[in-house]
C-alpha cells in the first residue's frame, strides 16, 4: 500500500511538471489551456499545485491531446 501511494505521488509530481513544461513549451497559459480542453481553469491549476489527487483518464487524455502528445500518459513519465 505505502508503495502504492510512493508511486501515485510520483506520478502527481510528474504530470504537475510535465504539464507546466508542455504549456509553457507552447506557450499557452493556464486559461489558454483550460479552453483548448474545456476542463475549467481550477482544474488546471490544481494540477500544476499537486493539489488534486485523482485526475481521471479524460483528463490527462484531454491535456495530451491539447499539448500535441501522441500518448498523453507520457505526462505521468519522468
Amino acid at each position: 500500500m505505502i508503495i502504492d501511494l510512493m508511486k501515485k505521488k510520483e506520478w502527481l509530481d510528474n504530470l504537475a511538471r510535465n504539464l507546466k513544461n508542455e504549456r509553457a513549451k507552447l506557450k499557452l497559459s493556464q486559461l489558454g489551456l483550460a479552453e483548448k480542453t474545456r476542463l475549467s481553469l481550477a482544474t488546471i491549476t490544481r494540477i500544476e499545485q499537486k493539489s488534486i489527487e485523482n485526475p481521471t483518464l479524460d483528463t490527462i487524455d484531454a491535456l495530451g491531446k491539447a499539448l500535441k502528445k501522441t500518448d498523453p500518459l507520457d505526462l505521468l513519465k519522468k
